[in-house]
């Protein structure tokens, strides 16, 4: 079981039609400047939708960040876990920490959400280095993301892993056809929690399979362009050093901001296509590439 401090998420109310999602911002050439919220355009589909708030994530408002390590990462992880404890030791002091390890398809708690980035970091450990009997990182996730904190503040996921899901075997792997993948997603999507993925291999065959290891890649990929996140790899194999992109991770912390747009509803809830812009040149807005819109009341 996880702790209280991730208990079920509060849902928004149905009948609101104002969404939040968070959003990064980042340049061509070195940091973007501040971005003003009269720059901003959204698009729900194809129809523009007023924008009602835009604030600055740094320095602010709380956010929670829990880093998920895939507990059957393996081979050249070990000269890492400096690099992932000396990341979450720097973290602005506005964001609390959580370190949890995915494994047979649960989200298992090393450390609870935290302000105490110290404490945190000594949570973090090497991985078993074998698979569970559930051999999927997507419903670990699910599993976080269906008991996350419902405190109200903005949410992202770091999630070490391979990517490789074989749950449901290998014709399943695939990122277009993977349903836990996909469950995953529309939770996070429904919940406003970006997935960061970061790539390290497993041990075994199974990880020196490239269709399953590409498979596994595609899948990260996807679930960080759909939630609004960055998929982090150096080739096939566990990168050199997690270093460069946890420092880059970090710089997006620093540059991401809270939207708050007025949606439209349809006749029925669902999913729709999201778009943000701003009208400053040379910068570049993400934000997920979907959100949940509730149905008209």
């Amino acid at each position: 079981m996880l702790s209280a401090g991730l208990a079920a998420a509060a849902q928004p109310p149905a009948s609101s039609d104002l969404v939040q999602v968070v959003v990064t911002a980042t340049a061509k050439k070195g940091a973007p400047p501040p971005i003003e919220q009269s720059t901003v355009v959204v698009f729900q589909e194809k129809q523009r939708r007023p924008v009602v708030d835009w604030v600055p994530l740094e320095g602010g408002r709380t956010m929670n960040l829990a880093l998920m390590i895939d507990d059957s990462v393996g081979g050249g992880f070990g000269i890492q876990l400096d690099n992932l404890s000396s990341f979450v030791r720097a973290l602005p002091a506005n964001i609390r920490v959580a370190v949890i390890y995915a494994r047979n398809g649960n989200a298992t708690v090393a450390q609870n959400f935290t302000s105490d980035h110290a404490a945190a970091a000594q949570a973090v450990r090497l991985p078993l280095g074998s698979p569970g009997a559930v051999d999927s990182p997507y419903l670990a996730l699910l599993n976080l993301l269906q008991r996350w904190p419902e405190d109200g503040n903005p949410g992202q996921v770091l999630l070490v892993s391979h990517g490789i899901d074989l749950f449901r075997g290998a014709s399943s792997s695939a990122p277009g056809v993977n349903p836990e993948l996909r469950r995953a997603i529309e939770t996070a999507l429904r919940r406003g929690i970006v997935v960061n993925t970061l790539y390290a291999s497993g041990r075994g065959r199974v990880h020196r399979n490239r269709f399953l290891v590409s498979n596994g890649q595609g899948c990260l990929s996807r679930l960080a362009a759909e939630t609004g996140g960055e998929a982090f790899f150096q080739g096939y194999d566990t990168p050199v050093s997690f270093k460069p992109f946890l420092e880059q991770l970090g710089e997006n912390f620093g540059q991401q901001y809270l939207l708050t747009f007025r949606a439209q509803p349809g006749k029925k809830a669902g999913y729709q296509r999201l778009r943000v812009d701003a009208e400053v040149p040379g910068v570049k807005l993400t934000a997920p590439a979907r959100v949940y819109i509730p149905a008209a009341q």
